[in-house]
């Protein structure tokens, strides 16, 4: 199927879908962008019309989140 350059941003945002028949509620992609930002990390969608999309994220290192948590750590 793929995704219109256009609207790669869009299919983040809260309760956005690109088809109004389809199924789901607009929530998924959304939440997964919340959670990924929240650890300081990235998502974004690579697609080309016709052919499909696939969505790729980022997340630190095991060793890098280890400062990131010990950072937050009450004293």
């Amino acid at each position: 199927m793929g995704i219109v350059s256009d609207h790669y941003e869009l299919i983040f945002g809260l309760f956005n879908k690109l088809d109004a028949k389809s199924e789901g509620t607009g929530v998924g992609l959304a939440l997964v962008k919340r959670i990924i930002e929240t650890h300081s990390c990235r998502i974004w969608v690579e697609s080309k019309t016709g052919m499909g999309s696939t969505f790729l994220f980022h997340l630190p290192s095991p060793s890098s989140m280890w400062k990131w948590k010990s950072a937050f750590k009450p004293k």
